[in-house]
C-alpha cells in the first residue's frame, strides 16, 4: 500500500509537469473516432476495477486493495478529464484537456499523500477505536480474582494485526499458578471477542495495607 501512494504521488506530480508544459506551449491534438472508444472503454474498464477493489477492500479491511481502487478511480478521473475535453474541444479553439489535466493531476497528488499518511499511521502502529479499548477493559476486569486494571495499550498495524497490553490487578495472596491461569483465559477471550493479540501482566496489590491507601 506504502509502495502503491508513493507511486500515485510519482505519476501525479509527472502530471502536473507535462500539462504545465503543454499550457505554456499549447499544440492542439486531433482524434478520431477509434481513440475515443478506446478512451471509453478504458474508462469503463477502470471504473469496474476500482469499484471492485473497494468492495473487496472493505470487505477484507485491506489497504492495499483500497489504495489499488485509489489507483483505478485516478485513472477514470484523468481519462474522464481527457475525454470531456475532447469534446469540449470540438466547439472551442484552446486545448482545453492541458487545463482539465493539470486540475485532475493535483487531485491525484492530494489522494496519494492521503493514502500514504494513512499507511505511514498503520506502520507506526496507531491507536484503535475507543469502543475496543473499552471491551477490552471489560473484558481483563470480568476475569476471575481481578480487582483492577491500567496501562491499557492498544495499537494497529493492519488488518488481524491488533496488538494490546495491559496491568491486570491481583489481591497480593493469590499465587502465580492462579494468576496465571486466569491471564491466560482472559487473553484467549479478548482475541476470541475482539480479534486483539492481548498480552497481560499480573501487578499485585495490598489492599488490606491501610500504609499503602
Amino acid at each position: 500500500t506504502l509502495l502503491i501512494g508513493v507511486v500515485i504521488i510519482v505519476v501525479g506530480f509527472q502530471l502536473i509537469l507535462s500539462s504545465i508544459g503543454k499550457i505554456i506551449t499549447p499544440m492542439r491534438v486531433e482524434y478520431d473516432a477509434i481513440a475515443l472508444a478506446v478512451l471509453g472503454a478504458s474508462i469503463a474498464v477502470k471504473l469496474f476495477m476500482g469499484v471492485f477493489y473497494l468492495v473487496r477492500g472493505k470487505k477484507l479491511g485491506s489497504d492495499m486493495l483500497r489504495a489499488a481502487s485509489l489507483d483505478s478511480f485516478s485513472d477514470v478521473a484523468v481519462t474522464s478529464g481527457l475525454l470531456v475535453a475532447v469534446v469540449v474541444n470540438l466547439f472551442v479553439a484552446y486545448p482545453l484537456e492541458d487545463i482539465v489535466g493539470l486540475l485532475i493531476s493535483l487531485f491525484i497528488v492530494f489522494g496519494g499523500v492521503k493514502l500514504l499518511l494513512s499507511t505511514v499511521g498503520r506502520l507506526l502502529g496507531r491507536g484503535v477505536d475507543p469502543d475496543t479499548e473499552k471491551r477490552l477493559r471489560a473484558i481483563i476486569l470480568g476475569g476471575d480474582l481481578v480487582v483492577g486494571v491500567h496501562d491499557l495499550r492498544v495499537h494497529d498495524y493492519g488488518p488481524n494485526r491488533k496488538l494490546a497490553s495491559a496491568h491486570a490487578e491481583f489481591e497480593g495472596d493469590v499465587s502465580v499458578r492462579e494468576a496465571h491461569a486466569v491471564l491466560d483465559a482472559l487473553e484467549h477471550k479478548a482475541y476470541e471477542e475482539t480479534g486483539v493479540e492481548l498480552v497481560l501482566h499480573c501487578d499485585p496489590i495490598e489492599t488490606d495495607d491501610v500504609t499503602l491507601n
